[in-house]
């Protein structure tokens, strides 16, 4: 059985952190050691879930639209549902959507060693949350355009015959 994030959703504690990673297409040096440092000390995932995780931050193999609108829908279907601090919890709520993957006491073992890979690739928590909100609770997006004429009769009149 191949390994991907909807069999094995432990592995989803990462989506939002390499999601984020991958978001401008880049993924840097940087962010590439900081990732694959923290997947080769975790003692809880096998060699084959860390091959799997490597994949998805294979420098030389980026993902395509399609997987990261895939992940873009997880994330969004958890951000639906809560309202996360960080990342980190972000990715404690997409591993638990379906089932309980990550117990209490999971989570605190885990949780000290994300943010500190947050910290790591310079991510600022409220920020990262509200970047991956689809909409953004700010004044501007709660104002309405008020129309003073109809842009179609405006345009055949500009256009003339």
């Amino acid at each position: 059985m191949n390994i991907t994030f909807l069999n094995d959703p432990k592995l989803t504690i990462l989506l939002p952190v390499i999601y984020l990673a991958w978001q401008d297409d880049i993924l840097t040096k940087e962010e590439y050691t900081a990732l694959n440092d923290f997947i080769n000390n975790q003692d809880n995932f096998s060699k084959a879930e860390k091959d799997f995780l490597k994949s998805k931050i294979d420098l030389n193999n980026p993902p395509g639209r399609s997987e990261l609108f895939f992940w873009k829908d997880l994330i969004n279907k958890a951000l639906n549902n809560h309202k996360p601090e960080n990342l980190t919890e972000l990715g404690f709520f997409i591993a638990n959507a379906d089932r309980s993957t990550y117990s209490k006491e999971d989570i605190k073992v885990i949780e000290p060693q994300l943010l500190k890979l947050e910290a790591q690739l310079g991510i600022i928590s409220n920020e990262a949350i509200s970047s991956l909100c689809e909409t953004h609770d700010t004044i501007t997006n709660k104002l309405k355009t008020v129309e003073s004429f109809s842009k179609e009769k405006m345009t055949a009149l500009l256009d003339g015959d």
